[in-house]
């Protein structure tokens, strides 16, 4: 609906309050105008940087807000939110540790795995100065979220950062935590290391294995970034030099039927050069995995980009590197990203969409064996340096995405739902929701060419990749 005419749901009572307001995305990419997406504030008037950590899972989503003051200055919160039956997001309850304190950070880092929720807190001072932590909180039946466990490594110490990356999922034998330690000196100074924990039935969590890549040496950052999915987890390390000073790799280790954790191979990019900082965010789910590498120059001077692996016969291979058709130096895409199903969505927050720094996040889905981008999100309440992007989140079709810098009135930061199946309309060029000899027509006028409407693989050039694409789904309708 217009900007003039947003609708306001505020919830009070025992729940904590939100504010709700629905606003039309906006794209300046080619297909239909995106559908109505749900922006969240938080209104309780206490929270700085709402965004800077987001998940979903389903239903439920949390935020997170590291620089919330609930218990002290950058003590840190979570705010947890559920979806109604009619489509519609409410507030559940605003999280914080019972031991929560100055400067924690708790909620830098956040990830959901059905109604269990792991948060970091990587300034925590258990094990010693930014020794870090993480904590497990469990939502009930009722609604209710109460804190089920706080995880501390056996041998954490002084600057550590423990908590600075974490990742929940379930394999075959349980539930498992991987929380990343980057600046852990297991492997020589700020070599970085990684930490597994583990649930057992009446919910005791123990820690069950640490490691490091094979190779990881002096500060690596092994441990920025992790993902775990099943048996597998996924660990970036952004400062890795294999390739050149701060190229960046990610790994990934297989779980033996013992606990045991095993290196199954060292990822880096196919054309990675120094200062990409691949692995800089990864994600992981079944097969696939998307790893950033914000500062890559295909667009010009960290501009960014993000690759897709996927894994078959036995090993992990690069199949695709994605680039924003309209990046420009500076855009940091791939700082962020998210992987579902057949759905990946990335975050470019220094994105000039319309203002400087305003951010941008881009919608891919695979057709036919090919990433191709859906569609470009974009605040329409954005202002200069709002950093939308900066982290996102995807599960089925719904898409989260966090606007840290953001400003609203007196808080700081906001985040975005969308529902990607109502704004995909791959081919689309022409927006006239049906894929045509329209569209064909403009294809061809511009093949060749970089033009990022025609570009649909968004691979940086319109060639005959995408007009396979076009014809593999042409006389197709959109969704309005």
């Amino acid at each position: 609906m217009p900007a003039a005419n947003r609708g306001l749901n505020h919830l009070s009572g025992a729940m904590a309050s939100l504010t709700i307001v629905v606003v039309t995305a906006s794209s300046s990419l080619a297909g239909p105008v995106p559908s109505p997406s749900i922006r969240i504030l938080a209104d309780d008037l206490t929270t700085s940087r709402f965004g800077e950590a987001v998940a979903i899972d389903g239903d439920v989503a949390i935020i997170g807000v590291g620089g919330d003051s609930v218990n002290g200055k950058d003590s840190g919160a979570v705010y947890a939110y559920h979806r109604q039956p009619d489509g519609s997001w409410i507030q559940e309850q605003k999280l914080s540790p019972a031991d929560g304190d100055i400067d924690d950070l708790f909620g830098f880092s956040v990830d959901l795995l059905n109604d269990l929720a792991i948060i970091g807190a990587y300034r925590d001072n258990d094990n010693g100065s930014d020794s870090g932590s993480a904590y497990i909180f469990h939502r009930g039946a009722n609604g209710v979220w109460t804190e089920e466990a706080k995880l501390l490594p056996l041998d954490g110490s002084t600057l550590d950062r423990f908590g600075f990356s974490v990742s929940i999922g379930v394999g075959f034998e349980g539930i498992a935590a991987c929380v990343g330690a980057y600046l852990d000196d297991a492997a020589g100074p700020d070599s970085g290391s990684v930490y597994i924990f583990e649930r057992d039935f009446a919910g005791a969590w123990t820690e069950t294995a640490k490691f490091q890549g094979l190779d990881t040496e002096d500060s690596d950052s092994f441990g920025w970034s992790v993902a775990i999915d099943g048996e597998t987890a996924l660990v970036g390390a952004y400062l890795d030099d294999d390739l050149g000073n701060g190229a960046g790799a990610a790994y990934v280790f297989r779980r033996d039927l013992f606990g045991g954790w095993t290196q199954l191979q060292k990822l880096t990019a196919t054309d990675g050069f120094a200062i990409d900082n691949f692995g800089i965010n990864v994600d992981l789910d079944g097969s696939t995995a998307v790893i950033g590498a914000f500062l890559d120059d295909d667009n010009g001077p960290e501009s960014g980009s993000a690759y897709v692996f996927g894994f078959s016969g036995g090993s992990w291979t690069q199949t695709a590197k994605l680039i924003a058709p309209d990046g420009a130096p500076g855009e940091s895409f791939g700082r962020f990203t998210a992987v579902k199903g057949t759905q990946i969505v990335v975050g470019a927050e220094h994105q000039n969409a319309g203002m400087a720094d305003a951010g941008a996040a881009y919608a891919y889905e695979q057709v036919n064996g090919q990433w191709v981008l859906t569609n470009k999100l974009v605040s329409t309440d954005m202002g200069p340096s709002e950093e939308y992007g900066h982290d996102v989140g995807i599960d089925a079709d719904t898409a989260l995405i966090g606007a840290w810098r953001e400003f609203d009135v007196t808080v700081t930061g906001a985040a975005y739902l969308y529902d990607l199946s109502l704004i995909a309309c791959t081919g689309d060029l022409n927006a006239d929701n049906q894929i045509n000899t329209a569209d064909l027509g403009i294809l061809i006028s511009v093949f060749g060419s970089t033009d990022p409407t025609a570009d649909i693989n968004g691979d940086g050039i319109v060639d005959t990749a995408d007009l396979g694409l076009l014809i593999s789904v042409f006389s197709a309708g959109c969704t309005p």
